[in-house]
């Protein structure tokens, strides 16, 4: 059964959080440098619980509500740190997502480590999937698996064809330890996420640790009957992506904010003060829509109820608008910083190369997502077989 916390418990989760932030802050620079989160970080995501929010709780996870307690979460941490903020987001959703696989696939996994961190490379440069007794054969390159170094597991994607010639999207937990990690994250942003390859050369994935992706359109079905693991992966999966955006605006916001307040002439200069502004509404309105697909998914675990398709229509279209927000609002923070802003290390710079990179993310595409609303708008039928 999904425990229901309360608002003391929820805030114990944010005071940890907060208690990080100094730490995480002051390792930006070395992982960056890294391509990877240091450690140390990974360490204290963990031991704060961080990684185990959405973890079914007979495994020993908290199984909490998706929604306006994440957000919170990467908003503290991206302002700090959007690589940290996004493979903390992306871990702990993937728990959720094998929170969805057969109790077989979850008891691989978790049974003899309740603390096995999941990854997930669904972008396939190339891939073969063949069933077979018991299960299936899988070989190929998945490309952009972000914290893959820190990971256990890691959930791919591959085409399957069934018997009649049709193809069947599913998706296959693999441990770690049979797959090999290339490293080739040289990212212009979010260069800390370690969003490297994977490659595996022959894998037999027993058919319990494989499902279809179709059946995580955000329906009930016999291995995730209940709520929160009944909520729709169109819409989840993006507002975990989208999250981090909201917390390195405001980052870049409060260093934008500060550098004027250090500076008489600065603080006096009124186009200074036109542009904060512009790019401050900007942010709290993307953050206004990011908490209400929050709200929804929270209300639907909250009353036990599914997705309807205006639900996962407007959360398409939230989470792909926000970004963009906050992408503008980044954008003309770094040009009125002229040439004092174009240094790599320069905080504003950084939130501007992740802002970038967060945006180009596929499942924040704007244009897809407005036409899948307004098809729903409209009354058509939707073209994404996961609506």
């Amino acid at each position: 059964m999904m425990l229901q916390p309360t608002f003391e418990d929820t805030r114990v989760i944010v005071e940890k959080v907060s208690g990080l932030l100094g730490n995480i802050g002051a390792r930006v620079a070395q992982t960056e440098n890294l391509r990877k989160i240091p450690q140390e970080s990974i360490d204290e995501l963990a031991n704060a619980g961080l990684f185990r929010l959405y973890q079914p709780s007979r495994f020993g996870g908290l199984e909490l509500p998706y929604g306006p307690l994440q957000l919170e979460i990467s908003t503290l941490l991206g302002s700090v740190c959007a690589s940290t903020a996004w493979v903390q987001g992306g871990i702990a959703v993937h728990a959720w997502m094998l929170g969805t696989f057969p109790a077989a696939a979850q008891e691989a996994v978790w049974g003899n480590n309740p603390d096995a961190r999941i990854a997930t490379a669904f972008s396939y440069a190339d891939c073969s999937c063949t069933a077979t007794d018991g299960g299936y054969l899988l070989s190929g390159t998945w490309q952009f698996s972000s914290g893959i170094d820190a990971s256990d597991w890691v959930i791919v994607r591959a085409p399957c064809k069934r018997e009649d010639g049709s193809i069947d999207m599913r998706i296959f937990a693999c441990p770690t330890g049979e797959v090999e990690i290339v490293d080739v994250w040289q990212a212009v942003g979010m260069r800390g996420t370690g969003s490297n390859d994977v490659k595996i050369g022959s894998l037999f994935v027993p058919a319990e640790h494989s499902i279809s992706l179709a059946s995580l359109r955000g329906e009930r079905t016999a291995d995730h009957p209940g709520a929160l693991y009944s909520l729709p992966f169109a819409t989840l999966f993006p507002f975990a992506v989208a999250a981090p955006a909201i917390g390195i605006a405001r980052g870049a916001l409060a260093y934008f904010a500060q550098d004027a307040k250090n500076s008489a002439a600065k603080q006096q200069q009124l186009t200074r003060q036109l542009i904060y502004a512009q790019s401050s509404v900007e942010v709290d309105a993307a953050e206004s829509l990011l908490l209400l697909s929050a709200e929804v998914a929270a209300a639907l675990v909250r009353n036990d109820a599914l997705a309807s398709r205006d639900d996962k229509a407007l959360s398409k279209r939230n989470t792909a608008y926000a970004p963009e927000l906050c992408r503008r609002a980044i954008d003309r923070l770094t040009r009125m910083l002229g040439a004092h802003g174009v240094n790599d290390d320069h905080p504003i710079q950084r939130a501007n190369r992740d802002m970038i990179t967060i945006s180009s993310h596929f499942g924040l595409n704007w244009d897809n997502s407005a036409e899948i609303f307004g098809r729903q708008l409209f009354g058509l039928e939707p073209t994404d077989p996961m609506i």
